[in-house]
């Protein structure tokens, strides 16, 4: 908790000490035996481990798309407030040796007062074969993300609050065809983002938005592209900057609700795969699994309205819409 024995009272800095515990607790506020004084009972209803296993089918065609995923999280274990999340994720159809898929991530996460501290760590493989003139290559890949963050809340009250944060991403990507390492797509990648958030309430519903900026370093072993020879204005940069954009609003309508998304991204560089925004998938235009597409620069719009009166069934009908951009290489427009 942000206040302390003898602060005056500030309901913000209790608002903020019962987010960063995050689980149900609820406060009680009482009359003190001490003249001017109360009392602060805060009664948690803390689950410290939990963990399962779900299945999904969000998965491309050419990796399998029918998944496995593990999780366990850890909450307040070692007494400091911290979240610890794991989860491994892979193919369910194994009878399907030429395509594969997998997913380790780790994630942890402790507040102090108005400041919240995270790292995360994310390894990804994949395999799927390409089939050429009636010869079968074995098309592999490894990614490993790890990300150091750091968010700071700035202000908050009754209606809204704002907070801003940094993080630095570390991206080592490697891709291989036959074994043999792609040097095209093989990188590494270090990129400073900061963004702010704000969250409220607006027309009865929840408004919350995030603007951010991006810039590709130099630093922590990153490509350098004033030292690669090769390069020439079609070629993608380590060293960019991008801005992105998502904004979301939720409003329930007794059991129905409606809720609308919209994400973008601008950059005038040319951007490596893993930089550009895409669409076609869950996240952003649904019902493209196997046809996603992406651009240096796009934006897409997700509508949906849904029944939430039955606890197993959540039906929801949606209408979503995209367009990318790309830079030099192809100024054509792709929709969604």
């Amino acid at each position: 908790f942000p206040q302390r024995e003898n602060n005056i009272l500030n309901i913000r800095d209790l608002d903020q000490g019962i987010d960063n515990l995050g689980d149900n607790s609820k406060i009680d506020i009482k009359a003190s035996d001490k003249n001017e004084y109360s009392n602060i009972y805060i009664k948690r209803d803390n689950k410290p481990i939990s963990f399962g296993i779900n299945y999904n089918d969000l998965g491309q065609f050419d990796t399998s798309r029918h998944r496995l995923r593990y999780f366990l999280g850890t909450h307040n274990i070692f007494g400091l407030n911290e979240s610890l999340d794991f989860s491994y994720q892979n193919k369910l159809q194994r009878q399907y040796k030429e395509r594969d898929t997998k997913n380790f991530s780790f994630g942890v996460s402790v507040p102090f007062k108005y400041w919240t501290f995270s790292y995360s760590y994310d390894n990804s493989e994949y395999l799927r074969t390409i089939k050429i003139q009636n010869t079968k290559y074995r098309a592999t890949g490894k990614t490993k993300n790890q990300t150091f963050g750091l968010r700071k809340m700035l202000h908050r009250n009754e209606n809204y609050k704002i907070d801003i944060g940094a993080r630095i991403t570390l991206k080592d990507s490697k891709n291989y065809i036959d074994d043999l390492r792609l040097v095209s797509s093989s990188r590494k990648l270090s990129v400073l983002t900061v963004d702010t958030t704000y969250t409220g309430r607006i027309f009865s519903g929840l408004l919350s938005t995030n603007v951010g900026v991006s810039f590709g370093l130099e630093r922590f072993a990153a490509n350098k592209d004033k030292e690669e020879w090769f390069r020439n204005e079609y070629t993608p940069k380590a060293q960019f900057r991008k801005y992105n954009v998502n904004i979301s609003w939720y409003k329930p309508i007794d059991k129905f609700y409606y809720k609308i998304n919209l994400g973008g991204q601008y950059s005038k560089d040319i951007l490596y795969s893993q930089e550009k925004i895409g669409i076609g998938d869950d996240t952003t235009v649904r019902g493209f699994k196997d046809e996603s597409t992406q651009g240096d620069k796009g934006f897409y719009i997700r509508n949906e309205i849904g029944y939430k009166g039955n606890q197993f069934l959540e039906p929801y009908i949606a209408y979503d819409y995209g367009r990318v951009f790309n830079n030099k290489v192809n100024e054509d427009k792709v929709e969604t």
